[in-house]
């Protein structure tokens, strides 16, 4: 190879955008929302230093109360929380690409995942989840494995869970929705 040759060969490779820079972006959007899930555990801590314990207990009841007095303390102190708080524009994009490879990977399409999930718990006359609302537990068809495996790994207290095509990020203890990413299984 003459030096001139060489010389265009190294140009050409500084022009062109490296794998490893591309790649990048999705690990630096997921490390962000990471960072994010983070913060809301930190306020969550917080919150529950405030209200009774949720505790195990044959009292139902007692149970009840507490995750209420939980989702109500959060609230108050995400007054101003909308959607897109945590799953904000990248993030949404990164999460449905994601998605939607593993729908493909695993021969299946959005419609047939979502008629799965309404098979498994059939829409109630509910509006579509809000961020800071109640998570109707009704329509809590079981995540299948293979997504959640897809996505970010998520601590205890929290849940990915569709709400018809939505994903929604759910305290659970709190039976709170603390975010909702609109549209994520894409249906043909």
């Amino acid at each position: 190879m003459t030096r001139v040759s060489g010389l265009i060969c190294a140009l050409v490779l500084l022009a062109t955008p490296s794998t490893a820079a591309t790649d990048s972006q999705p690990d630096a959007t997921i490390q962000a929302f990471t960072q994010r899930v983070n913060s809301y555990l930190e306020l969550r801590q917080r919150v529950a230093k405030s209200v009774p314990p949720l505790e195990l207990s044959a009292d139902g009841h007692s149970i009840h109360l507490a995750s209420h007095a939980l989702a109500r303390a959060l609230r108050k102190a995400r007054a101003d929380a909308v959607a897109g708080d945590l799953f904000t524009p990248d993030v949404a994009a990164v999460f449905r690409v994601r998605i939607a490879e593993v729908l493909r990977r695993e021969g299946l399409t959005a419609g047939a995942l979502l008629q799965d999930l309404l098979d498994e718990s059939p829409p109630a006359a509910a509006a579509r989840p809000k961020v800071n609302g109640r998570f109707d537990w009704s329509r809590a068809a079981a995540m299948p494995g293979f997504i959640i495996a897809a996505l970010p790994p998520l601590p205890d207290e929290l849940q990915y869970r569709f709400v018809d095509e939505d994903l929604v990020l759910l305290d659970c203890d709190a039976g709170l929705i603390v975010d909702v990413l609109p549209h994520a299984l894409l249906t043909e």
